[in-house]
């Protein structure tokens, strides 16, 4: 569904603020707050996936088992998008709405579950619930952005900064030897066309908003308790929203063109 009075300006700065400053926040929140509640943070696999490992050599095999079920539903929240998604596409219909709000009402459930003391099998059970979602949102993103972005971690994250900031370096030098003397306009100007400053600050952002939902979030719920996830419920009902009414576009909608301006590069 698309609304003609939507410009294509407007659409873009909506998708460029989804990706890297919505979402990735949401991330944040739940991964931090969701520590403060179940003890494990759930919005990536290594960890699961190491702490298999541990549990098997300390002869833990309740601990492997949870820890083979965490894993587990975050691949069902990525399947379960991407069936989504791909179920909406043959239909013609808005792509990211359901698989949005899924993720909403997988975050509500929690939120009611996570009060009072939480025995171990209902903490086993948040946590799965925190897994899926993310498993959920990191498909989603995948797909909106042709799998230049992630939202969950930032292990990618961090060490695309690194690389682009040596880039970044090598960029200023180079530009500086062309002219002995560069007007601050006309550097700006070249700083904001390189697909090199783009991709930092692409990436800057997804750091900064992941970082602060992990700040805020947890913040919030020490003082408001498990209500605070509605903020996040809401910041993804908003997008669903968006996507309803104008109708958010994938990598695939072209084979050649980024629609959201967004750089291209490898696959991770």
């Amino acid at each position: 569904m698309s609304f003609g009075h939507i410009d294509e300006k407007q659409r873009l700065l909506a998708e460029r603020l989804m990706l890297a400053v919505a979402l990735p926040g949401v991330a944040g929140a739940v991964n931090a707050s969701g520590f403060l509640v179940v003890g494990s943070y759930t919005s990536h696999v290594t960890g699961q996936v190491a702490r298999f490992g541990d549990a098997l050599a300390q002869d833990q095999p309740s601990q492997a088992q949870a820890a083979v079920l965490l894993v587990v539903l975050f691949f069902l929240g990525a399947f379960t998008a991407t069936a989504l998604i791909e179920r909406a596409k043959r239909v013609l219909r808005a792509r990211y709405t359901v698989p949005l709000l899924v993720e909403a009402a997988a975050l509500l459930v929690y939120a009611w579950g996570a009060h009072g003391h939480l025995s171990e099998s209902r903490a086993l059970q948040l946590s799965a619930l925190l897994c899926f979602s993310m498993g959920l949102q990191n498909a989603l993103v995948t797909r909106i952005s042709g799998a230049v972005v992630r939202t969950t971690h930032l292990t990618g994250i961090v060490t695309d900064l690194g690389i682009e900031s040596v880039r970044a370096v090598v960029w200023m030098r180079d530009r500086l030897r062309e002219r002995s003397v560069f007007r601050a306009g006309e550097l700006v100007s070249l700083f904001l066309a390189d697909p090199e400053w783009k991709r930092l600050r692409l990436h800057t952002s997804i750091f900064a908003s992941f970082a602060s939902g992990a700040v805020i979030g947890p913040q919030l719920f020490i003082h408001f308790g498990q209500i605070a996830m509605l903020l996040p419920c809401g910041v993804l009902t908003v997008l669903a929203a968006f996507d309803f009414l104008t109708g958010l576009r994938t990598r695939d909608d072209s084979d050649h063109e980024d629609h959201r301006g967004l750089p291209a590069m490898a696959k991770k």
